[in-house]
């Protein structure tokens, strides 16, 4: 069985990936695009959304996107696809979820039940 794409999108490439780097999470992304590094105009997060989705062929309705603010959630409800709140994550902070959230995560150790699909 083929492994699972991983792509990510963020909001400014350079901080991003060092962030990544350090944490020890890049090796688990296969792409990862920002807004930032767009030329010459800056995409919406729902254009990102929907290059990730086409460039890595990725089936919608098997794709979960997570994100810290509302128009992640936005962007990925427009995609078709899943949306879990990284309420842990800097925009996440004191949201509550919406009926449009299908999963809220407390801590990045939420994630592995919600992709084993063990979450309720």
């Amino acid at each position: 069985q083929e492994a699972p794409s991983a792509p990510a999108i963020a909001a400014r490439l350079i901080p991003t990936m060092k962030i990544m780097e350090g944490l020890g999470l890049l090796p688990f992304f296969d792409d990862v695009i920002s807004s930032d590094a767009s030329h010459p105009v800056r995409l919406s997060k729902e254009s990102m959304v929907r290059d990730l989705v086409a460039r890595h062929r990725l089936d919608p309705s098997l794709t979960l996107m997570v994100g810290d603010t509302g128009s992640d959630a936005a962007a990925a409800r427009a995609c078709g696809l899943d949306f879990a709140l990284a309420a842990y994550g800097y925009g996440g902070q004191g949201a509550t979820p919406d009926p449009g959230r299908a999963y809220v995560l407390l801590r990045l150790s939420d994630l592995l039940p919600v992709l084993s699909g063990e979450a309720a």
